[in-house]
């Protein structure tokens, strides 16, 4: 044992849940749990949506929220809240920020037909008012509606975008969109079942919106009506009318292109991110920039940006902005040597048009370009750093789907203290379905599901700037026990480690509270005994590694506010020793009696000097009082508070 000014601190044994480990978080335990998305929830931590497989009706959505600590709310169901759980077929398909601390889940439901519904939960997990448990329905046209994109509205609601098979009579598919409010009404002036965008001959598939920054959007597509696929765009004012100079079903943009993905350029305009057509994928990747009015900007290539001209096919593109007017955009290739395998590869394209500084021309290389035993590697998601750079999550086929994030400043290179190829997210066997998002802190966080082997269910990591949150130590538990703080951490190679124990308050900067030497069993247990009921704190460890003072993932606690409190017997009815549980709202003058059913005082103790807090007192030993029922009364100040009990033989 260690001794430390205002606590202690031990080594233990200790198999309490943990926050933020090495393996991840469970999201949820659930088997049947897969295609999660997460959301950041503005607070450091993230929302998950999930499809539940077989559920317990059908296929269901649910949703769950993770700390920036790593922990479930309370509130919040520990496998997940149902988001919907109707019969037949649910899966969630899109989910952002509601901009209020809440989140908005869009899913493909066969309730009715194959329909989109949407649904806000806010922070507290609780149903937003005005919206229906099941979620408010997009269209409840005929035909089917499907592969959605979605935006805030930038007051609690969403604009939504699809495509739409609603007329049989063509056997094709056409584009819609929807304004739903941040009461769950449809905006006014908008169809009750969709607005129809584009509506021309042949198909158009694959919808994508982005925000004009007044209130509209931009929506993209790709367009078969003529001979060659092209990317094409329309511009919609918040009441869907079409914005000043923007035909009927919208304006060709990319002859020859398609996949088409687009982003706000933060000045009024648009990206669009697309490919020409290739082999069994695509060929090259473009970007280009377009103002409002769906002109190229100035100082770009007419043709758009060629982002990667490398032989072979490639798949993709995925892109976010980068916070700084550009855009960061990853792909899996199959360029020389990697025809067979793949590989991870991510770009960063400046707002003039121009690759960022440090970039390899058609793209950085992401992950291991040789592997032992690699059979695929392929990216499914990509997050800002906030700094220019990004975060790539990739999955490795090596025998047993590691899911891993490499880190990329906005130069293209290795974040430093990052491994060259990224980190695992997990140590456990098979990940796959993983997405990442940033946590709105400069970090990021990776949820995935894990149906095998190891672990089952969904499960999240959080990434730091200089590598996975837990580097060596990470929170095992955090409770409040008689008053005190008790918290737990544990090292996974049970190291040892000079620790510093700092606290802080939402109002407080960080307080070192002592240094101690830990070593032997990986625990290391600190009991604070100086918090003050009533009191939220913030706790976490400093060690050095490599010379450097390193942090561990805080933890917030709150210390429940004294209050007079008797429980009575503990157990009740008593067989052994006699044992009172209470609670002392002050540290003041304060008695505990027994008293037998004719009201006579047969135990009297002073128990003002134990303090605020809960108690449990040992009155007498086994045999002290005869059988039968007894009447206990604590008294404190002007409060009298009674409980009975009994003693048994």
């Amino acid at each position: 044992m260690f001794a430390l000014a205002g606590g202690v601190l031990l080594l233990a044994e200790t198999s309490a849940r943990a926050d933020w480990t090495p393996t991840g978080v469970p999201v949820t335990h659930f088997g049947g749990s897969d295609a999660p998305r997460a959301a950041p929830d503005a607070s450091g931590g993230v929302f998950v949506t999930w499809r539940q497989a077989g559920g317990q009706t059908s296929d269901e959505v649910y949703l769950q929220r993770v700390t920036a600590a790593g922990n479930t709310p309370p509130g919040w169901p520990t496998n997940g809240l149902p988001v919907c759980a109707l019969p037949e077929y649910q899966a969630p398909v899109a989910m952002i920020p509601d901009g209020l601390g809440g989140v908005l889940v869009a899913w493909v439901d066969y309730r009715s037909g194959e329909d989109l519904y949407v649904q806000r939960i806010q922070a507290d997990g609780s149903v937003a008012p005005g919206w229906t448990p099941d979620g408010v329905a997009m269209s409840l046209a005929s035909g089917t509606q499907d592969s959605p994109s979605m935006i805030s509205d930038g007051s609690g609601g969403a604009f939504l975008t699809w495509q739409d098979s609603r007329d049989y009579g063509t056997h094709k598919t056409d584009i819609y969109a929807q304004h739903v409010t941040a009461s769950g009404s449809i905006a006014i002036g908008w169809p009750a079942n969709g607005l129809p965008v584009c509506t021309s001959t042949g198909e158009q598939r694959g919808p994508n919106l982005a925000s004009d920054g007044s209130g509209g959007m931009f929506i993209t597509w790709t367009d078969s009506r003529t001979s060659q696929p092209t990317s094409y765009a329309q511009h919609l004012m918040a009441d869907g009318s079409i914005a000043a100079g923007w035909g009927v079903d919208g304006l060709p943009m990319s002859p020859g292109r398609y996949y088409s993905q687009t982003l706000a350029d933060n000045a009024g305009g648009f990206y669009i991110a697309n490919a020409s057509p290739g082999g069994f994928a695509a060929a090259n990747i473009y970007l280009q920039r377009y103002t409002s009015t769906g002109a190229s900007v100035p100082g770009w290539p007419v043709d758009g940006l060629l982002v990667c001209g490398a032989p072979e096919d490639r798949s993709g593109p995925w892109v976010v902005a980068d916070g700084f007017g550009g855009v960061l955009l990853t792909w899996y290739d199959y360029r020389p040597p990697y025809n067979f395998s793949g590989a991870v590869f991510a770009s960063r394209v400046l707002p003039s048009g121009v690759l960022a500084p440090g970039w390899a021309v058609d793209g950085t290389l992401v992950t291991n370009p040789s592997p032992p035993g690699a059979q695929y590697q392929y990216s499914n998601s990509i997050a800002p750093d906030g700094m220019g750079g990004a975060y790539v999550e990739y999955i490795l086929e090596v025998n047993d789907h590691g899911g891993f994030v490499q880190h990329l400043t906005g130069n293209g290179a290795v974040y430093p203290g990052w491994p060259p190829y990224g980190a695992r997210i997990s140590p456990t066997y098979d990940q796959g379905d993983a997405y990442i998002t940033s946590d709105g802190t400069g970090g990021a966080i990776a949820a995935w599901s894990e149906p095998g082997r190891s672990q089952l269910g969904v499960f999240a990591q959080r990434f730091a700037l200089d590598g996975p949150v837990p580097v060596q130590l990470s929170l095992v538990s955090a409770e409040v026990k008689n008053g005190r703080v008790v918290l737990d951490w544990f090292s996974p190679d049970a190291a040892v480690f000079d620790v510093t124990i700092y606290r802080r308050t939402e109002s407080s900067s960080w307080v070192s509270l002592g240094g101690a030497l830990a070593d032997g069993t990986g625990h290391i247990r600190y009991e604070d005994l100086n918090a003050t009921a009533g009191m939220r704190y913030s706790y976490r460890l400093g060690y050095v590694e490599q010379g450097v003072e390193r942090f561990t993932s805080e933890a917030w606690i709150d210390v429940p506010a004294a209050k007079l409190a008797l429980d009575g017997l503990r157990p009740n009815p008593a067989s052994g020793a006699l044992t009172v549980s209470f609670s002392l709202a002050a540290s003041e003058p304060a008695s505990l009696e027994v008293l037998d059913v004719t009201g006579r005082r047969v135990m009297q103790r002073d128990v003002g000097s134990l303090g605020a807090g809960p108690h449990m007192l040992k009155l007498g030993e086994t045999g002290s009082l005869q059988p039968g029922v007894y009447w206990l009364r604590l008294r404190q100040g002007e409060t009298l508070l009674r409980a009975r009990g009994a003693v048994v033989r």
